[in-house]
């Protein structure tokens, strides 16, 4: 591909717009090999291009060698959760990109779910569009249980608490579910620690995902520590046109109430959620001044 050898030489474009060329996964591989090496490029729009899941998984494995890259358009690429667990993974490492558009695909509640973990360790992203995919509930509210604003409890607090769930039901139900883990070993391992304020685990991501699902489904616990970063970037995000019902848009409700990062939501076209939940999300934008607006229009 001609272009894609012209890409990897050139030092002065900026903007890309290949959308609707039929590259397929074969011009995804090599669009991606060029900005292994293109430094200056800063928003590429890929959309309408029959990548598919080998495409879009193929550029996600190259992307995190690119560090100019800020706006990433993929909408209606043909690619489901594989492809977004992909992109997920390539979250974890690329520090440049701040916009991520992903309409129009087939991305369900597994894939938002994978997106949800990469927000805690990718704190570029402002926007992230995922209008029109297949995202339940269940997905949403792993996105935004990511970006969720709680107060910081110690280190000393937290011991105690895994110290004490170690001994319930819930303990054990977690304990099986991930096998070798320990509650009193994990409490004793931050106990023994004299120094640790933070621990970053996004790079690790098994580690990250046993830690935050831990922290996550400590059901009675309203609160987050230092070792589970939350998002504190994401400005703008687009979850309409899903499938997404009044138990998550409630949820979202409720963290806006204390949230201080996102101005604008859009739930357009989510069909289970009436005018009333919308018009409660509103008020608590409402009453915060730092709060943009939440709209049930259907922007691309």
């Amino acid at each position: 591909m001609a272009l894609a050898d012209m890409l990897q030489l050139n030092t002065s474009l900026k903007s890309l717009n290949l959308s609707s060329n039929n590259l397929g996964p074969k011009g995804a591989i090599e669009i991606g090999q060029a900005l292994r090496k293109n430094h200056s490029l800063q928003s590429l729009d890929l959309g309408d291009n029959n990548l598919g899941d080998p495409g879009v998984c193929a550029l996600a494995d190259l992307l995190p060698f690119n560090s100019s890259l800020v706006s990433l358009n993929l909408h209606a690429n043909n690619f489901g959760d594989k492809g977004a667990n992909s992109i997920a993974q390539m979250l974890y490492h690329n520090s440049s990109l701040a916009t991520i558009k992903l309409p129009v695909n087939n991305i369900s509640d597994a894939g938002a779910i994978s997106l949800g973990y990469a927000l805690v360790g990718n704190q570029n992203i402002t926007s992230l569009d995922l209008y029109y995919n297949k995202i339940g509930d269940s997905g949403a509210l792993a996105i935004i249980n990511k970006i969720r604003s709680k107060t910081t409890i110690s280190m000393n607090d937290l011991i105690s608490y895994l110290d004490g769930l170690a001994d319930t039901e819930e303990g054990e139900r977690l304990s099986a579910k991930f096998e070798s883990l320990n509650l009193r070993d994990l409490a004793s391992s931050f106990r023994m620690n004299t120094t640790l304020s933070n621990i970053e685990l996004s790079r690790n991501l098994s580690s990250v995902l046993r830690l935050n699902t831990i922290l996550t489904n400590l059901s009675n616990l309203e609160i987050t520590v230092a070792s589970n970063p939350l998002n504190t970037t994401l400005r703008h995000i687009n979850l309409g046109s899903n499938s997404i019902g009044r138990s998550a848009a409630v949820e979202i409700s409720t963290m806006l109430t204390h949230n201080e990062t996102l101005s604008s939501i859009h739930l357009g076209g989510n069909k289970d959620i009436s005018s009333e939940v919308i018009s409660a999300i509103e008020k608590q934008i409402h009453k915060n001044p730092k709060k943009g607006d939440i709209s049930k229009a259907d922007p691309l």
